[in-house]
């Protein structure tokens, strides 16, 4: 912050933290996110029943 209120350049501007809310995506989170997609977005009736077979295993 220092360097910031200084003016010049600031150093490490991605710390962890931000690594993890926003580059870091992944895991059930956003596997349920693609299954809701597929279910509200697709219109074959096959894809619809592999995405509600696959919200279970999904959430672990």
């Amino acid at each position: 912050m220092s360097a910031f209120e200084q003016g010049k350049e600031v150093p490490n501007i991605i710390t962890m933290p931000f690594w993890d809310v926003y580059m870091s995506i992944g895991g059930s989170g956003l596997t349920i996110g693609l299954l809701i997609a597929v279910m509200i977005a697709t219109k074959r009736k096959e894809m619809k029943e592999i995405a509600k077979l696959s919200i279970g295993p999904g959430i672990f």
